[in-house]
């Protein structure tokens, strides 16, 4: 099994942009937002146990 990191939907601000989501979970994980005078993007790619892959 992989993992990934979620976040809870209902416990992201209103002013970042969720760019994905599982809706049936209420998870997002990809999001976007600014920070003072710059922007972050957080996008979360599934890691792999080495042990799946073999």
């Amino acid at each position: 099994m992989g993992q990934a990191t979620a976040f809870k939907k209902s416990l992201v601000k209103s002013d970042v942009l969720i760019l994905g989501e599982t809706k049936s979970a209420g998870e997002v994980r990809y999001l976007h937002g600014s920070y003072g005078f710059g922007t972050w993007t957080f996008y979360e790619a599934m890691i792999l146990k080495i042990t799946d892959i073999m």
